[in-house]
């Protein structure tokens, strides 16, 4: 009886050794990630810009989120969906980088990244209600860009939280074009431009006010920079 153990007992330990073996020697590994980031959480008053009393002195951002689906890239000549989505290029401060997106594609050159800024339709809203990571976007204003900090202006310190459901297909072109490894995570870093959005005429843009919303609309369809690592 013991020697039929301890038989079975070393074909169990075989079998996890080759197992283990078997992982080692073919790993799974995506080469691909997508990370978002932010070129300055805190943007101060410019005084050579500035002259009007009811100017702000800061804008200070706490969050970006943005609603993205078909996330896609031009690989060796052809178009590949890598993340249909929906997902949600986020920035958080006093986070260098968040990784929001990944992909195992295969070796070779990409020169064109693309994805959609997302609304939801209305008939999805239920289905991620309960996502948190989601759930902000499922209003029934179903935005697609959240942005949140605070703003000072004469010594007093303000919340603000922007909203829009602006929309649009945004793309990245590289040239030269970005060589891909099958052994080597290639990393793809989509940076908000701060100053892009809550800056006009070197002036800072106040988001609780209503007249900036155009403004904010329009900048922030064209606040990302790509850069590789």
């Amino acid at each position: 009886m013991n020697t039929r153990i301890l038989t079975i007992a070393l074909m169990i330990t075989g079998l996890l050794g080759m197992a283990a073996c078997s992982d080692d020697d073919n790993p799974v590994q995506d080469n691909i990630l997508f990370e978002s980031s932010i070129s300055a959480t805190t943007l101060n008053k410019v005084h050579s810009f500035t002259s009007d009393a009811d100017a702000l002195d800061q804008v200070r951002i706490a969050s970006v989120r943005i609603l993205v689906k078909d996330m896609k890239m031009k690989l060796n000549g052809d178009e590949r969906l890598l993340h249909a989505g929906p997902a949600v290029l986020t920035v958080r401060e006093n986070e260098q980088s968040i990784v929001f997106a990944r992909a195992d594609v295969p070796a070779g050159q990409f020169d064109k990244v693309s994805w959609d800024i997302h609304r939801f339709e209305s008939s999805a809203l239920e289905q991620y209600r309960n996502d948190p990571v989601l759930a902000d976007f499922t209003t029934d204003a179903r935005h697609t860009i959240i942005i949140t900090g605070t703003v000072d202006k004469d010594g007093s310190t303000l919340p603000f939280d922007y909203r829009t459901d602006v929309v649009g297909n945004l793309n990245f072109d590289f040239n030269p074009a970005v060589a891909v490894a099958d052994d080597k995570v290639t990393i793809v870093e989509f940076q908000f431009q701060s100053d892009l959005v809550f800056r006009e005429n070197g002036a800072l843009v106040d988001p609780n006010d209503p007249a900036s919303k155009s403004h904010l609309d329009n900048q922030v369809k064209k606040a990302l920079k790509a850069v590789v690592h």
